[in-house]
């Protein structure tokens, strides 16, 4: 199983959730499971956002994303939580390699439009190179890739980390998509959590069930990824942590698992039952 996990920017923060992540992983990594991890920066990181120059563009001030760093120096601070992702992986005995779209040229960006102000343009990840996550991951090792990409003007941009994620799975055809959220998950009119929410139906869903701007372009990303061929994905509290290590091989009601449209209620149920009791390498999913 190849199994891609974003990783939110608030649980970069929870030491003891970082942890039992590692925890986690270690376990599927000694099953033979292949694991790439996706993260951008929390904002504890980032310095005091008033500071800014005029015209940078931000996300809720949690995610920077369509400047130079060359432009921006603190965005460097990614470097910082990426190395220590990579030090909490090995302190559970799990080899890691901490890395950026850059290295090996394993993201490839292009411009998005024009933003206006000090930045002439936002980017995008057009494409993953899979060939070192490849690498790494057939020796046992786990790259751990910040949201930073070089760009066509030669510098380094930094991208959505939520977008790199879904270009990961794909670009390294995963069978699994795993966003780590410490946001709410969606919940039903009856005010319980969403199990599953079809990828055809999350635009109508927006409209008439309240959630952030960032969980719906993690439910928007999910519906991606399996367009383009990746098996599941799953939006998981970072509270249910320690069930990735179980994700396919048990029933667990945490989360929101998104799935492929279905056309009837008997459709949509077995495709339930599939989900909850069949590992993915014996699932079939139209």
């Amino acid at each position: 199983m190849k199994l891609v996990i974003k990783i939110g920017s608030k649980a970069l923060v929870d030491g003891a959730a970082m942890r039992a992540l590692a925890k986690a992983l270690g376990q599927l990594r000694e099953e033979g499971h292949h694991i790439a991890i996706v993260h951008g920066c929390p904002v504890p990181f980032i310095p005091d956002l008033s500071s800014l120059a005029e015209g940078f563009h931000t996300e809720n001030n949690r995610i920077l994303e369509g400047f130079a760093l060359n432009e921006f120096p603190h965005a460097l601070l990614i470097s910082g939580v990426n190395k220590t992702l990579v030090a909490i992986l090995e302190s559970a005995g799990v080899p890691a390699f901490g890395l950026c779209g850059g290295d090996g040229n394993i993201v490839r960006l292009r411009k998005r439009g024009k933003n206006g102000g000090s930045v002439a343009f936002e980017v995008e990840v057009a494409a993953v190179e899979p060939f070192w996550l490849n690498i790494l991951s057939d020796k046992g090792a786990i790259p751990v890739i910040a949201n930073i990409g070089l760009g066509w003007d030669h510098k380094y941009h930094c991208v959505n980390s939520t977008e790199l994620g879904t270009a990961c799975a794909i670009g390294w055809r995963a069978d699994v998509l795993v966003f780590l959220a410490s946001g709410e998950i969606p919940k039903g009119d009856d005010g319980s959590a969403m199990r599953w929410i079809e990828a055809g139906k999350i635009d109508a869903l927006g409209l008439h069930v309240p959630m952030s701007a960032g969980m719906m372009s993690k439910l928007i990303a999910c519906g991606e990824a399996l367009k383009h061929g990746v098996q599941r994905t799953r939006i998981l509290p970072v509270s249910a942590i320690s069930n990735i290590a179980s994700f396919f091989f048990s029933k667990i009601e945490a989360g929101t698992e998104v799935i492929l449209t279905c056309t009837t209620v008997e459709e949509s149920n077995s495709v339930l039952e599939l989900i909850d009791r069949v590992p993915c390498d014996e699932k079939e999913m139209a």
